[in-house]
Protein backbone atom coordinates (compact mmCIF):
# COMPACT_ATOMS: atom_id res chain seq x y z
CA UNK A 1 0.00 0.00 0.00
CA UNK A 2 1.19 3.70 -0.83
CA UNK A 3 2.14 6.02 2.33
CA UNK A 4 -0.47 8.26 3.01
CA UNK A 5 2.36 11.36 1.93
CA UNK A 6 2.87 9.89 -1.55
CA UNK A 7 -0.76 9.21 -2.38
CA UNK A 8 -1.50 13.29 -4.08
CA UNK A 9 -0.39 12.61 -7.46
CA UNK A 10 -2.84 14.93 -9.03
CA UNK A 11 -3.43 19.00 -8.62
CA UNK A 12 -5.50 19.16 -5.74
CA UNK A 13 -8.01 21.34 -7.17
CA UNK A 14 -8.71 18.89 -10.06
CA UNK A 15 -9.16 16.17 -7.52
CA UNK A 16 -11.50 18.22 -5.89
CA UNK A 17 -13.46 19.45 -8.61
CA UNK A 18 -13.56 15.89 -9.95
CA UNK A 19 -15.48 15.31 -6.49
CA UNK A 20 -17.59 18.02 -6.52
CA UNK A 21 -18.94 17.25 -9.70
CA UNK A 22 -19.80 13.30 -9.27
CA UNK A 23 -21.47 14.45 -5.74
CA UNK A 24 -23.22 17.34 -7.97
CA UNK A 25 -24.95 14.83 -10.53
CA UNK A 26 -25.29 12.25 -7.97
CA UNK A 27 -25.84 13.48 -4.17
CA UNK A 28 -25.12 10.94 -1.51
CA UNK A 29 -26.93 8.53 -0.83
CA UNK A 30 -30.32 10.09 -2.83
CA UNK A 31 -32.82 8.34 -1.11
CA UNK A 32 -36.17 9.58 -1.63
CA UNK A 33 -36.74 13.38 -0.16
CA UNK A 34 -40.25 11.71 1.38
CA UNK A 35 -38.67 9.31 2.88
CA UNK A 36 -37.90 9.85 6.79
CA UNK A 37 -34.49 8.33 7.42
CA UNK A 38 -34.79 6.71 10.43
CA UNK A 39 -32.65 8.90 12.81
CA UNK A 40 -32.19 6.33 15.79
CA UNK A 41 -29.78 3.82 13.70
CA UNK A 42 -27.62 7.39 14.03
CA UNK A 43 -26.96 6.30 17.65
CA UNK A 44 -23.32 6.50 16.97
CA UNK A 45 -22.84 9.65 15.00
CA UNK A 46 -23.54 12.44 17.66
CA UNK A 47 -20.88 14.42 20.03
CA UNK A 48 -22.77 12.88 23.60
CA UNK A 49 -22.13 9.41 22.01
CA UNK A 50 -18.25 10.36 21.77
CA UNK A 51 -18.13 12.68 24.55
CA UNK A 52 -19.30 9.91 27.35
CA UNK A 53 -17.49 7.61 25.41
CA UNK A 54 -14.33 9.44 26.18
CA UNK A 55 -15.60 10.43 30.02
CA UNK A 56 -16.18 6.96 31.09
CA UNK A 57 -12.99 5.38 29.85
CA UNK A 58 -10.53 8.42 30.82
CA UNK A 59 -10.96 9.15 34.23
CA UNK A 60 -12.69 11.20 37.00
CA UNK A 61 -12.59 14.69 34.87
CA UNK A 62 -15.43 13.67 33.36
CA UNK A 63 -17.49 13.72 36.49
CA UNK A 64 -16.60 17.49 37.37
CA UNK A 65 -17.05 19.09 33.51
CA UNK A 66 -20.71 17.06 34.19
CA UNK A 67 -21.48 19.39 36.91
CA UNK A 68 -19.60 22.56 35.71
CA UNK A 69 -20.85 22.60 32.39
CA UNK A 70 -24.39 21.09 31.87
CA UNK A 71 -25.60 24.86 30.28
CA UNK A 72 -22.39 25.06 28.03
CA UNK A 73 -23.06 24.74 24.26
CA UNK A 74 -20.80 23.22 21.98
CA UNK A 75 -20.26 23.59 18.19
CA UNK A 76 -20.16 20.51 15.88
CA UNK A 77 -19.19 19.95 12.49
CA UNK A 78 -20.13 17.31 9.69
CA UNK A 79 -17.62 17.39 7.32
CA UNK A 80 -19.04 16.05 3.64
CA UNK A 81 -22.37 15.27 5.03
CA UNK A 82 -24.02 14.15 2.11
CA UNK A 83 -27.64 14.73 2.17
CA UNK A 84 -28.56 12.51 5.11
CA UNK A 85 -25.99 13.11 7.96
CA UNK A 86 -27.22 16.73 8.83
CA UNK A 87 -30.31 15.60 9.64
CA UNK A 88 -29.30 12.40 11.90
CA UNK A 89 -26.84 14.17 13.66
CA UNK A 90 -29.49 17.50 14.27
CA UNK A 91 -32.05 14.72 15.70
CA UNK A 92 -29.47 14.29 18.39
CA UNK A 93 -27.86 17.21 19.13
CA UNK A 94 -29.46 19.46 21.85
CA UNK A 95 -30.99 22.96 20.74
CA UNK A 96 -28.08 24.55 22.10
CA UNK A 97 -25.37 22.83 20.43
CA UNK A 98 -24.65 24.58 17.06
CA UNK A 99 -24.30 22.39 14.05
CA UNK A 100 -22.76 23.46 11.17
CA UNK A 101 -22.41 20.83 7.96
CA UNK A 102 -19.93 21.55 5.03
CA UNK A 103 -19.79 20.17 1.36
CA UNK A 104 -18.82 20.18 -1.52
CA UNK A 105 -21.84 19.37 -3.13
CA UNK A 106 -24.78 21.88 -3.82
CA UNK A 107 -27.33 19.35 -4.73
CA UNK A 108 -26.50 17.57 -1.95
CA UNK A 109 -26.63 20.56 1.06
CA UNK A 110 -30.11 21.55 -1.33
CA UNK A 111 -31.34 17.74 -0.27
CA UNK A 112 -29.98 18.23 3.20
CA UNK A 113 -31.58 21.86 3.84
CA UNK A 114 -35.37 20.51 3.07
CA UNK A 115 -34.49 17.55 5.57
CA UNK A 116 -33.78 19.97 8.12
CA UNK A 117 -36.51 22.29 7.00
CA UNK A 118 -38.63 21.25 9.75
CA UNK A 119 -36.58 20.62 12.88
CA UNK A 120 -36.69 23.79 15.09
CA UNK A 121 -32.58 23.00 15.84
CA UNK A 122 -31.14 25.18 13.15
CA UNK A 123 -28.59 23.69 11.22
CA UNK A 124 -25.96 26.32 8.98
CA UNK A 125 -24.70 24.60 5.94
CA UNK A 126 -21.45 26.11 4.00
CA UNK A 127 -20.74 24.79 0.63
CA UNK A 128 -17.08 24.63 0.50
CA UNK A 129 -14.38 22.42 0.20
CA UNK A 130 -13.07 20.94 3.70
CA UNK A 131 -9.41 21.28 3.70
CA UNK A 132 -10.64 25.58 2.92
CA UNK A 133 -12.85 25.74 5.44
CA UNK A 134 -11.10 24.52 8.23
CA UNK A 135 -7.83 26.76 7.31
CA UNK A 136 -10.14 29.53 7.64
CA UNK A 137 -11.09 28.54 10.65
CA UNK A 138 -9.46 29.79 14.28
CA UNK A 139 -7.99 27.24 15.64
CA UNK A 140 -9.54 25.00 18.70
CA UNK A 141 -13.18 25.89 17.10
CA UNK A 142 -14.92 22.51 17.29
CA UNK A 143 -16.35 20.29 20.23
CA UNK A 144 -16.80 17.74 17.96
CA UNK A 145 -16.47 17.13 14.47
CA UNK A 146 -18.05 14.22 12.40
CA UNK A 147 -15.87 13.03 8.54
CA UNK A 148 -17.82 9.54 8.11
CA UNK A 149 -16.15 8.65 4.50
CA UNK A 150 -14.83 11.91 3.95
CA UNK A 151 -10.91 11.15 4.54
CA UNK A 152 -10.16 8.48 1.73
CA UNK A 153 -11.68 10.81 -0.98
CA UNK A 154 -9.23 13.86 -0.18
CA UNK A 155 -6.47 15.49 -2.26
CA UNK A 156 -4.23 14.67 0.53
CA UNK A 157 -6.01 12.84 4.08
CA UNK A 158 -2.93 13.36 5.83
CA UNK A 159 -2.76 17.35 5.89
CA UNK A 160 -6.84 17.04 6.54
CA UNK A 161 -6.46 15.21 9.81
CA UNK A 162 -4.00 17.90 10.66
CA UNK A 163 -6.10 20.69 9.94
CA UNK A 164 -9.11 18.89 12.09
CA UNK A 165 -6.50 18.39 15.10
CA UNK A 166 -5.72 21.44 15.34
CA UNK A 167 -9.15 23.24 14.88
CA UNK A 168 -10.59 20.77 17.22
CA UNK A 169 -11.12 22.13 21.29
CA UNK A 170 -9.42 20.72 23.67
CA UNK A 171 -10.86 17.24 25.02
CA UNK A 172 -12.59 17.06 21.60
CA UNK A 173 -14.13 14.02 20.23
CA UNK A 174 -13.72 13.05 16.73
CA UNK A 175 -15.82 10.44 14.57
CA UNK A 176 -14.22 9.29 11.82
CA UNK A 177 -14.78 6.28 8.96
CA UNK A 178 -12.05 5.76 6.49
CA UNK A 179 -11.91 2.51 3.99
CA UNK A 180 -10.01 -0.32 4.58
CA UNK A 181 -7.63 -0.73 1.50
CA UNK A 182 -6.77 -4.47 1.94
CA UNK A 183 -10.02 -5.39 1.95
CA UNK A 184 -11.04 -3.14 -1.39
CA UNK A 185 -8.62 -4.85 -3.77
CA UNK A 186 -11.26 -6.53 -5.44
CA UNK A 187 -13.23 -3.60 -5.66
CA UNK A 188 -10.41 -1.55 -7.29
CA UNK A 189 -9.89 -4.08 -9.53
CA UNK A 190 -13.60 -3.54 -10.91
CA UNK A 191 -13.12 0.41 -10.78
CA UNK A 192 -10.02 -0.28 -13.33
CA UNK A 193 -12.40 -2.32 -15.19
CA UNK A 194 -14.47 0.13 -15.57
CA UNK A 195 -12.20 2.75 -16.62
CA UNK A 196 -10.46 0.37 -19.25
CA UNK A 197 -14.12 0.07 -20.57
CA UNK A 198 -14.77 3.99 -20.27
CA UNK A 199 -17.53 3.69 -18.59
CA UNK A 200 -19.09 7.47 -17.86
CA UNK A 201 -19.69 7.99 -14.27
CA UNK A 202 -21.71 11.15 -15.08
CA UNK A 203 -24.30 8.58 -17.39
CA UNK A 204 -26.93 7.06 -16.22
CA UNK A 205 -26.69 4.98 -19.32
CA UNK A 206 -23.40 4.04 -18.78
CA UNK A 207 -24.15 3.27 -14.99
CA UNK A 208 -27.16 0.86 -16.70
CA UNK A 209 -24.82 -0.92 -18.34
CA UNK A 210 -21.87 -1.43 -15.59
CA UNK A 211 -24.80 -2.98 -13.54
CA UNK A 212 -26.06 -5.34 -16.40
CA UNK A 213 -22.34 -6.12 -16.97
CA UNK A 214 -21.71 -7.07 -13.32
CA UNK A 215 -24.65 -8.95 -13.03
CA UNK A 216 -23.39 -11.57 -16.18
CA UNK A 217 -19.93 -11.56 -14.45
CA UNK A 218 -21.99 -12.89 -11.21
CA UNK A 219 -23.98 -15.53 -12.79
CA UNK A 220 -20.53 -16.64 -14.29
CA UNK A 221 -18.48 -16.25 -11.04
CA UNK A 222 -19.83 -17.26 -7.69
CA UNK A 223 -16.60 -15.75 -5.95
CA UNK A 224 -17.64 -12.44 -7.55
CA UNK A 225 -21.12 -13.00 -7.02
CA UNK A 226 -20.58 -13.43 -3.13
CA UNK A 227 -18.45 -10.57 -2.86
CA UNK A 228 -20.98 -8.28 -4.49
CA UNK A 229 -23.88 -10.04 -2.10
CA UNK A 230 -21.53 -8.68 0.60
CA UNK A 231 -22.43 -4.93 -0.99
CA UNK A 232 -26.17 -5.49 -0.62
CA UNK A 233 -28.54 -4.53 -2.96
CA UNK A 234 -29.39 -0.96 -2.09
CA UNK A 235 -24.84 -0.35 -3.56
CA UNK A 236 -26.24 -1.71 -6.62
CA UNK A 237 -29.51 -0.49 -7.40
CA UNK A 238 -28.74 3.06 -6.68
CA UNK A 239 -27.36 4.59 -8.68
CA UNK A 240 -25.49 7.58 -6.73
CA UNK A 241 -24.06 4.65 -4.15
CA UNK A 242 -22.88 2.83 -7.41
CA UNK A 243 -21.07 5.47 -8.64
CA UNK A 244 -19.71 6.51 -5.01
CA UNK A 245 -18.48 2.70 -4.64
CA UNK A 246 -17.25 1.55 -8.51
CA UNK A 247 -16.87 5.17 -10.26
CA UNK A 248 -15.85 7.45 -7.82
CA UNK A 249 -12.97 9.73 -9.65
CA UNK A 250 -10.72 9.83 -5.72
CA UNK A 251 -10.27 7.19 -3.82
CA UNK A 252 -7.08 6.58 -1.63
CA UNK A 253 -5.59 3.12 -1.46
CA UNK A 254 -4.49 3.35 1.92
CA UNK A 255 -3.99 0.12 4.19
CA UNK A 256 -5.07 0.08 7.83
CA UNK A 257 -1.41 0.55 9.34
CA UNK A 258 -1.18 3.83 7.11
CA UNK A 259 -4.05 5.41 8.15
CA UNK A 260 -3.50 4.61 12.07
CA UNK A 261 0.38 5.96 11.23
CA UNK A 262 -1.48 9.48 9.86
CA UNK A 263 -4.01 9.34 12.88
CA UNK A 264 -0.75 9.14 15.38
CA UNK A 265 0.79 12.21 13.13
CA UNK A 266 -2.27 14.33 13.71
CA UNK A 267 -1.68 14.13 17.44
CA UNK A 268 -4.56 12.12 17.83
CA UNK A 269 -5.88 8.82 19.79
CA UNK A 270 -7.84 6.38 19.08
CA UNK A 271 -10.31 5.78 22.20
CA UNK A 272 -12.49 3.23 20.59
CA UNK A 273 -13.32 1.05 17.08
CA UNK A 274 -16.32 0.07 15.74
CA UNK A 275 -16.64 -3.56 15.11
CA UNK A 276 -19.34 -3.36 12.85
CA UNK A 277 -19.13 -7.13 11.86
CA UNK A 278 -18.14 -9.04 14.62
CA UNK A 279 -14.28 -9.83 13.05
CA UNK A 280 -12.58 -8.86 16.73
CA UNK A 281 -14.19 -11.44 18.81
CA UNK A 282 -10.56 -12.58 19.68
CA UNK A 283 -9.61 -9.00 20.69
CA UNK A 284 -10.40 -6.97 24.07
CA UNK A 285 -13.43 -5.15 23.29
CA UNK A 286 -12.43 -2.42 20.43
CA UNK A 287 -14.98 -0.11 21.48
CA UNK A 288 -13.34 0.26 25.08
CA UNK A 289 -9.81 -0.57 23.50
CA UNK A 290 -8.40 -0.41 20.24
CA UNK A 291 -6.74 -2.61 19.02
CA UNK A 292 -3.25 -1.99 18.14
CA UNK A 293 -1.46 -1.65 14.84
CA UNK A 294 -0.37 -4.35 14.34
CA UNK A 295 -3.88 -6.97 15.65
CA UNK A 296 -5.97 -4.74 13.05
CA UNK A 297 -3.40 -5.14 10.31
CA UNK A 298 -2.43 -8.94 10.43
CA UNK A 299 -6.47 -9.25 10.42
CA UNK A 300 -6.44 -6.93 7.46
CA UNK A 301 -3.71 -8.59 5.17
CA UNK A 302 -5.47 -12.31 5.91
CA UNK A 303 -9.02 -11.47 5.55
CA UNK A 304 -10.14 -11.51 9.19
CA UNK A 305 -10.84 -7.85 9.00
CA UNK A 306 -12.79 -6.86 6.43
CA UNK A 307 -14.81 -3.64 8.02
CA UNK A 308 -14.11 0.07 7.13
CA UNK A 309 -12.42 1.79 10.14
CA UNK A 310 -14.77 3.38 11.84
CA UNK A 311 -12.99 5.03 15.08
CA UNK A 312 -13.63 7.47 18.08
CA UNK A 313 -10.67 9.98 18.67
CA UNK A 314 -9.97 12.68 20.61
CA UNK A 315 -6.58 14.41 20.92
CA UNK A 316 -3.72 12.38 22.62
CA UNK A 317 -2.86 14.26 25.11
CA UNK A 318 -6.31 14.59 26.48
CA UNK A 319 -6.56 10.98 26.61
CA UNK A 320 -3.31 11.14 28.23
CA UNK A 321 -4.31 13.47 30.96
CA UNK A 322 -7.90 12.58 30.80
CA UNK A 323 -9.16 16.47 30.59
CA UNK A 324 -12.40 16.38 28.78
CA UNK A 325 -14.05 18.88 27.10
CA UNK A 326 -17.88 18.31 28.82
CA UNK A 327 -20.00 15.97 29.43
CA UNK A 328 -23.30 15.07 28.03
CA UNK A 329 -25.54 17.95 27.90
CA UNK A 330 -29.49 17.39 27.34
CA UNK A 331 -32.26 19.42 27.24
CA UNK A 332 -34.82 17.68 30.12
CA UNK A 333 -37.90 18.08 27.63
CA UNK A 334 -36.18 17.28 24.64
CA UNK A 335 -35.11 13.75 24.89
CA UNK A 336 -38.13 12.30 26.54
CA UNK A 337 -40.10 11.88 23.07
CA UNK A 338 -36.89 9.71 22.06
CA UNK A 339 -38.09 7.15 24.45
CA UNK A 340 -40.85 6.45 22.48
CA UNK A 341 -38.92 5.26 19.28
CA UNK A 342 -38.09 2.25 18.61
CA UNK A 343 -34.20 0.72 19.07
CA UNK A 344 -31.41 0.48 16.72
CA UNK A 345 -31.72 -1.77 14.32
CA UNK A 346 -28.08 -3.14 14.49
CA UNK A 347 -28.19 -3.38 18.23
CA UNK A 348 -31.10 -6.99 17.36
CA UNK A 349 -29.18 -8.08 14.08
CA UNK A 350 -26.14 -10.15 15.90
CA UNK A 351 -26.88 -13.78 16.93
CA UNK A 352 -26.52 -13.36 20.65
CA UNK A 353 -29.09 -10.37 20.56
CA UNK A 354 -31.95 -11.09 17.98
CA UNK A 355 -34.02 -13.42 20.35
CA UNK A 356 -34.23 -10.45 22.87
CA UNK A 357 -37.43 -10.41 23.94
CA UNK A 358 -39.29 -6.62 23.31
CA UNK A 359 -39.56 -5.53 26.63
CA UNK A 360 -35.40 -6.08 27.26
CA UNK A 361 -34.94 -3.73 23.74
CA UNK A 362 -36.78 -1.27 24.89
CA UNK A 363 -35.22 -0.92 28.49
CA UNK A 364 -32.26 -1.47 26.54
CA UNK A 365 -32.93 1.61 24.37
CA UNK A 366 -34.24 3.64 27.87
CA UNK A 367 -31.33 3.04 29.30
CA UNK A 368 -28.80 3.80 26.74
CA UNK A 369 -31.05 7.44 26.20
CA UNK A 370 -30.71 8.07 29.97
CA UNK A 371 -27.05 7.42 30.14
CA UNK A 372 -25.78 8.75 26.85
CA UNK A 373 -28.13 12.28 27.00
CA UNK A 374 -28.57 12.85 30.89
CA UNK A 375 -26.11 10.87 32.52
CA UNK A 376 -28.83 8.29 34.59
CA UNK A 377 -28.26 4.39 35.23
CA UNK A 378 -31.90 4.29 35.81
CA UNK A 379 -32.27 0.80 36.72
CA UNK A 380 -29.66 -0.22 34.82
CA UNK A 381 -28.16 -3.12 37.47
CA UNK A 382 -31.97 -4.61 36.81
CA UNK A 383 -30.98 -4.49 32.89
CA UNK A 384 -27.50 -6.16 33.63
CA UNK A 385 -29.00 -8.69 35.83
CA UNK A 386 -31.64 -9.77 32.87
CA UNK A 387 -29.08 -9.48 30.25
CA UNK A 388 -27.77 -12.86 28.93
CA UNK A 389 -24.18 -13.33 28.90
CA UNK A 390 -23.35 -13.49 25.42
CA UNK A 391 -26.22 -10.38 24.56
CA UNK A 392 -24.28 -8.29 27.25
CA UNK A 393 -21.16 -8.67 25.36
CA UNK A 394 -22.12 -7.93 22.03
CA UNK A 395 -24.01 -4.90 23.01
CA UNK A 396 -20.86 -3.41 24.60
CA UNK A 397 -18.64 -4.15 21.86
CA UNK A 398 -21.44 -2.57 19.39
CA UNK A 399 -22.02 1.16 21.90
CA UNK A 400 -25.71 -0.21 22.79
CA UNK A 401 -23.97 -0.13 26.84
CA UNK A 402 -21.42 2.53 27.58
CA UNK A 403 -18.62 1.46 30.04
CA UNK A 404 -20.11 4.12 32.47
CA UNK A 405 -23.17 2.07 32.87
CA UNK A 406 -21.40 -0.91 34.12
CA UNK A 407 -21.12 0.18 37.47
CA UNK A 408 -19.20 -3.20 38.95
CA UNK A 409 -15.53 -2.70 37.91
CA UNK A 410 -14.75 -6.43 37.71
CA UNK A 411 -17.74 -7.00 35.46
CA UNK A 412 -16.85 -3.93 33.37
CA UNK A 413 -13.24 -5.49 32.75
CA UNK A 414 -14.93 -8.66 32.39
CA UNK A 415 -16.71 -7.43 29.45
CA UNK A 416 -13.48 -5.66 28.17
CA UNK A 417 -12.11 -9.33 27.45
CA UNK A 418 -12.19 -11.13 24.11
CA UNK A 419 -15.33 -13.31 23.40
CA UNK A 420 -13.52 -16.15 21.79
CA UNK A 421 -9.93 -17.62 21.22
CA UNK A 422 -8.90 -16.94 17.98
CA UNK A 423 -10.82 -16.04 14.48
CA UNK A 424 -10.62 -17.88 11.66
CA UNK A 425 -9.19 -16.07 8.04
CA UNK A 426 -12.62 -16.39 5.80
CA UNK A 427 -12.68 -19.24 3.36
CA UNK A 428 -12.73 -17.95 -0.03
CA UNK A 429 -14.35 -19.45 -3.36
CA UNK A 430 -12.04 -20.85 -6.46
CA UNK A 431 -11.71 -18.05 -8.70
CA UNK A 432 -11.49 -18.59 -12.70
CA UNK A 433 -11.49 -16.84 -15.86
CA UNK A 434 -15.27 -16.36 -16.58
CA UNK A 435 -16.10 -18.63 -19.46
CA UNK A 436 -19.26 -17.05 -20.32
CA UNK A 437 -20.49 -16.09 -23.84
CA UNK A 438 -22.90 -13.65 -22.87
CA UNK A 439 -20.45 -11.99 -21.05
CA UNK A 440 -17.72 -11.71 -23.36
CA UNK A 441 -20.09 -10.83 -26.03
CA UNK A 442 -20.98 -7.97 -23.70
CA UNK A 443 -17.73 -6.69 -23.00
CA UNK A 444 -17.30 -6.19 -26.48
CA UNK A 445 -19.88 -4.38 -27.21
CA UNK A 446 -19.00 -1.69 -24.92
CA UNK A 447 -15.66 -1.11 -26.16
CA UNK A 448 -17.29 -1.37 -29.51
CA UNK A 449 -19.91 1.37 -28.33
CA UNK A 450 -16.87 3.52 -26.91
CA UNK A 451 -14.66 3.22 -29.86
CA UNK A 452 -11.99 1.20 -27.81
CA UNK A 453 -9.95 -1.72 -29.61
CA UNK A 454 -12.05 -4.69 -28.85
CA UNK A 455 -8.33 -7.00 -29.18
CA UNK A 456 -6.37 -4.61 -27.28
CA UNK A 457 -8.78 -4.40 -24.77
CA UNK A 458 -10.88 -7.16 -23.95
CA UNK A 459 -8.49 -9.73 -22.32
CA UNK A 460 -7.34 -6.97 -20.33
CA UNK A 461 -10.96 -6.44 -19.51
CA UNK A 462 -11.33 -10.31 -18.25
CA UNK A 463 -8.09 -9.93 -16.10
CA UNK A 464 -9.66 -7.48 -13.88
CA UNK A 465 -12.59 -9.38 -13.41
CA UNK A 466 -10.48 -12.41 -12.49
CA UNK A 467 -8.35 -10.29 -10.07
CA UNK A 468 -11.34 -9.18 -8.54
CA UNK A 469 -12.83 -12.72 -7.37
CA UNK A 470 -9.67 -12.91 -4.66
Amino acid sequence: MTDIKQISNKVPDAITSAVRTLYEAYPYPRYPLLATPRWQDGYLTHSNFASTLVSDLYGTSGTALLTSGVKKSATVLIGGGGEILPYVIRKWEPARHKVISVDLSASSLRRARWRCLWDPRRTKFARADLDQYLRIQTPHTFSHIDVYGVLHHMPNPSETLQLISSRLIHGGTIRVMVYNGEARTWIHHLQRMFALLGIDRLSADDIRVAKELLALAAAASPSLAARLNQLGVETLNNNARFADTFLHPRETRLSVSAWLDAISKADLHIVGLLDRYAELDDLPNPMWQAPSATDLADRARDGRFENNLELYLTHSVSAKTGALTRAPQSDPLWWFPYLLKAPPRLWFSYNETRNLSMTLRVKLWHAHLNWVLRRSQSNMSDLLAWLPTPALQRLVRIGAILPGQVADLGRRAALATPIVANMQPPERLTASYPQCPMLHAKIDEILTAKGKNVDKYSMRVIKRLYKSQF
